[in-house]
């Protein structure tokens, strides 16, 4: 009820994926319910390292701030679903696909960047 409903954690799902700018993929929330939801509004930083944990999500975004704070981004679930509620122009005809092409290249990305730090890695030791 509260992940796909009209609680204002359910406008996670009309944020990441329903067009707010037509250049831009998919969009990121900086807002405080990151805390409550294992920082899942981290959305944009997600697409581009999916091997980064959710964790570590908030450290990624500081680290490349230059490049997030330029894109489109959102401070209020609420907002997101009273916008898609009252703009004509939104609904589920603006939701963005993503092509196969564009989902490959960040898969690479992704694990170049995994493949770099490996060496920061320690295995976990079980007890």
């Amino acid at each position: 009820m509260i992940g796909h409903s009209l609680h204002p954690v359910a406008g996670h799902f009309v944020h990441e994926h329903y067009v707010y700018a037509p250049e831009q993929e998919t969009y990121s929330y900086y807002g405080p319910l990151n805390h409550v939801t294992f920082n899942v509004g981290y959305h944009v930083e997600h697409h581009d390292f999916m091997n980064v944990p959710g964790w570590r999500l908030p450290a990624l975004h500081r680290i490349a701030k230059r490049h997030y704070d330029t894109l489109v981004s959102h401070r209020s679930w609420t907002w997101v679903l009273w916008h898609f509620i009252t703009n004509p122009a939104m609904g589920p005809h603006a939701r963005i696909v993503r092509s196969r092409a564009v989902h490959d290249g960040a898969v690479r990305r992704s694990i170049q960047v995994g493949a770099s730090d490996e060496g920061a890695r320690k295995p976990i030791q079980r007890t």
